[in-house]
């Protein structure tokens, strides 16, 4: 969750991925194109994290 009060999002995407590199590859993948091409236009802001567990 997250508990920073200047942030107010509605949706999340999460994707595990088994390193850095396959970052990229995801974000090119079709599907990944496709999806953000369907929101691209309803969305008013966006963030990214990409983060080592």
């Amino acid at each position: 969750m997250n508990e920073n009060p200047s942030e107010d999002w509605d949706v999340v995407l999460t994707a595990i991925v088994p390193d850095m590199p396959s970052v990229e590859v995801y974000a090119k993948h079709p599907a990944h194109v496709a999806a953000a091409s369907l929101i691209a236009g309803h969305k008013e802001l966006r963030a990214c994290v990409d983060y080592y567990c």
